[in-house]
């Protein structure tokens, strides 16, 4: 399968579910995310940023964004961080 069809199959299922589906009520779908973003967890709640001279690509990635105060859990769903086990 090429990654023009992975993405658009991506995109299709965002779209056919609601965002909080998705990623739970702290965050939503973000179609075009970058994989040089650092993501806050509940392992890592304030990631480092990308060092200098990474070379990051144009590529979307279709994830969760995160609401400020908000990360990722075990599930990729959006938690408080208070609400980490």
């Amino acid at each position: 399968m090429s990654a023009l069809t992975t993405i658009l199959f991506s995109v299709m299922f965002v779209f056919s579910v609601k965002g909080d589906d998705v990623c739970g009520p702290y965050g939503r779908v973000n179609t075009c995310a970058s994989r040089c973003d650092p993501v806050p967890s509940c392992s890592v709640p304030n990631p480092p940023p990308t060092p200098p001279g990474t070379v990051c690509t144009t590529e979307c990635v279709v994830r969760c964004q995160c609401n400020r105060g908000a990360v990722v859990d075990s599930t990729g769903k959006c938690i408080l961080l208070s609400q980490c086990a």
